[in-house]
């Protein structure tokens, strides 16, 4: 009964929040299994606490207090047991609940179970914790799952380490994986679907679109995501579909293509809403408010990175979203002059983006802040801001994120400008256009080329 116990809480909870579209019928599956189950006599580790992991994952937690909270319950008051509550007792039963599960598992010694078990973990404390902690235990659940005769289970442990090292900034170890994997390809798109709820083959062609764009090789990213746009439609696998949309916003945003931004941030947004899953809508509220920054409509793009952020600060999203979202949002409230809320935003980006331990979101939180220095203290600030964009630049280096480079040039030209440094101006944003340009970011290169040009006539 222990097993069914933990592992159900485990697992159920982390095929409910990979198969968005039936997370309700997960948790359903989980209940049922618990409602037979003694529980361990344990802290935290009560019935109720496991229904509360999935409520919170649900991102409803109205229909909590008519579940849980009844006089057998370990707390038998509604007093105090807000949110916020609810979501720490969720986050403080799961060491218990993985420890005890790991045990059982590894005792049976069923590693298929152990996998999944180790799989569900990664997930959870990466919505919680660090991109440090998804890395180690994807790649535990991927060795466990290549020790079995199940080839769904090891694509599909495979596709979340992709999915972790993204998040932590191993980008060319990623590369190397996604590419080795999808090198072997299966004899079916749908093998490995039951275990995350999405294609895992299909993903890995969008994560290697996306690793591509984020490496600088925009044409060969956007053929990529061209690609499982195509099968994702003709396999009806919405996830990965809403996903792709998602990443060619990013796309969008880096050529400086602001038409396309918003409507690829559309479709995301419908599907994510068609989903329901808190993880999607994230993602979604995310990429809308790139593509209105993109489009200087400043007020919405803060509406929906505030939407966003409220998600990922409930636990609700991946581990790069909380910083990232902070970040945008320092844009989009410089975008209105709102400096104070636009400084505290970067301030609290690079904190958060140090904390989870996720190297691409610190980057992009490390222009903006000197973004944010730029225009409210000036040269002033000239060292730190200085400092921030030379650490930005190492991590384009560490991580091989080139796409950002470009990005760090341009605020280095703006700061130059404001100290009167015109060669030097002109040699930043020189180095940003050919940039631009080599990437194939035409729409920003053509801006910065009239920018040059009138500089030049000017003079």
């Amino acid at each position: 009964m222990k097993t069914t116990f933990c592992l159900a809480t485990l697992v159920a909870l982390a095929s409910g929040m990979a198969a968005a579209d039936e997370v309700t019928d997960w948790n359903r599956i989980m209940l049922d299994a618990l409602l037979v189950a003694p529980a361990p006599a344990a802290p935290l580790a009560e019935r109720p606490a496991a229904i509360v992991m999935a409520a919170v994952f649900d991102g409803d937690p109205e229909p909590l207090y008519d579940i849980i909270l009844d006089p057998n319950a370990v707390y038998s008051s509604r007093e105090g047991l807000d949110y916020a509550t609810l979501k720490n007792l969720a986050r403080n039963s799961l060491e218990y609940s993985f420890a005890e599960g790991e045990s059982l598992a590894r005792g049976s010694g069923d590693l298929g179970a152990l996998a999944m078990l180790v799989n569900a973990y990664g997930v959870l404390r990466s919505h919680f914790g660090s991109a440090e902690d998804f890395v180690e235990a994807a790649r535990e659940a991927t060795r466990l799952a290549e020790r079995t005769d199940d080839a769904g289970l090891a694509l599909a442990t495979g596709t979340r380490l992709v999915i972790a090292l993204i998040a932590s900034g191993d980008l060319r170890q990623a590369l190397a994986l996604s590419e080795q994997a999808l090198a072997r390809p299966p004899a079916s798109l749908k093998l490995g679907t039951a275990i995350l709820g999405y294609s895992p083959f299909l993903r890995l062609i969008n994560l290697h679109g996306k690793l591509l764009i984020d490496l600088g090789r925009l044409d060969e990213g956007a053929a990529e995501l061209e690609r499982v746009d195509r099968l994702a439609r003709a396999e009806g696998d919405v996830e990965t579909l809403g996903i792709t949309h998602g990443e060619r916003v990013v796309l969008a945003r880096v050529r400086g293509d602001a038409e396309a931004a918003l409507m690829h941030a559309r479709e995301t947004l419908r599907i994510a809403e068609r989903l329901g899953s808190p993880f999607f809508r994230a993602g979604a509220y995310l990429a809308f408010g790139q593509a209105h920054i993109l489009g200087a409509e400043w007020t919405a793009a803060r509406e929906a990175l505030d939407k966003g952020l409220a998600i990922a600060r409930a636990g609700g999203a991946y581990v790069e979203a909380e910083p990232l979202a902070l970040a945008w949002l320092a844009a989009a409230h410089l975008g209105v002059n709102d400096t104070t809320r636009a400084r505290a935003a970067a301030e609290e980006a690079l904190a958060v983006a140090q904390r989870r331990r996720t190297r691409p979101a610190e980057c992009i939180a490390y222009i903006g802040w000197a973004r944010v220095l730029i225009r409210t203290d000036g040269v002033r600030s000239r060292a730190a801001i200085e400092a921030s964009l030379e650490r930005a630049l190492a991590f384009v280096e560490e991580t091989g994120a080139k796409n950002n480079e470009p990005f760090i040039r341009v605020q280095r030209a703006r700061l130059a400008a404001l100290a009167g440094d015109g060669a030097g101006w002109r040699r930043e944003l020189e180095t940003a256009h050919r940039l631009f340009r080599t990437m194939g970011a035409v729409p920003r290169a053509e801006r910065l080329a009239r920018e040059l040009a009138l500089a030049t006539g000017a003079g």
